[in-house]
């Protein structure tokens, strides 16, 4: 939803300080722009995936400097940890990604998993898997979980993407 109609529909039907309900809340639209706006929200949506978007656009770093410097610990820590073994990943996960890049965004998911990260987690989510340059993960379908192998190299020829912590050292 677009959050011109989240702002009319909030602004049109409740007031300041009253409780907006939103059972199906999806990305989070109407609770972000209702908490905006001086409303009480109540948020839920069967998707863990819609709870982490809510979540994170409720609970967001109150600056940018706030965010990168939440981003940089959590990106320093996750380079101290072991090196997770990809055997225990599921085979067709492991093909959507360079394998020193599954391991950098497994250490990162230790850390985003734990409670109050969820705006790490909605922006890990964001950034793993797309079709443009700047994913993670090789270029695919955002509907179905399959490689495109017409519109692309092969993921062998395609290189691991660095991340901004570990290409300063």
């Amino acid at each position: 939803m677009k959050n011109s109609i989240a702002v009319e529909l909030v602004e049109r039907f409740s007031k300041p300080g009253e409780l907006v309900v939103d059972p199906f809340a999806g990305a989070g639209t109407i609770p972000f722009e209702a908490a905006s706006r001086g409303r009480r929200v109540l948020a839920a949506d069967i998707s863990p995936y819609a709870r982490i978007l809510s979540k994170a656009k409720l609970a967001a770093p109150r600056s940018l400097g706030a965010a990168l410097s939440l981003a940089e610990r959590a990106l320093a820590e996750a380079g101290c940890f072991a090196k997770p073994d990809l055997r225990e990943v599921p085979p067709w996960v492991r093909r959507f990604y360079h394998p020193d890049t599954l391991r950098e965004v497994l250490n990162f998911a230790s850390i985003r998993r734990r409670p109050g990260n969820q705006f790490l987690m909605a922006c890990l989510h964001g950034i793993l898997h797309h079709q443009r340059p700047g994913f993670l993960s090789y270029p695919s379908s955002h509907l179905v979980p399959y490689l495109r192998d017409r519109k692309i190299s092969a993921p062998s020829q395609i290189k691991h993407r660095v991340s901004p912590a570990r290409s300063r050292k």
